[in-house]
């Protein structure tokens, strides 16, 4: 199944929370959220970082007009994503 997403571009944004498609490592994902916000991230920013696998779930009807969230999964999951995963502090 291919993709939206290209390899380390960013997916979601909420509450500090970045989720990026692909597994990446640490510098690349800091690189691809400075890409995207353009601004410089320091490492000490950054509380965690995890690579796990997500699934987009469309919202119908959500009264804070999200069109869908994104949830942590196992790997049988139909439509997972390898996503890093990068909470700031």
């Amino acid at each position: 199944m291919s993709s939206l997403f290209s390899l380390g571009e960013v997916m979601s944004c909420v509450d500090g929370e970045i989720l990026i498609y692909g597994w990446l490592e640490p510098d690349e994902a800091i690189k691809s959220i400075e890409d995207y916000f353009d601004e410089v991230i320091q490492p000490s920013n950054v509380k965690e970082i995890k690579l796990s696998l997500w699934k987009y779930v469309p919202c119908r009807n959500n009264s804070d007009g999200y069109p869908g969230l994104y949830y942590p999964c196992n790997a049988k999951t139909r439509g997972a994503m390898k996503c890093t995963r990068v909470t700031l502090i």
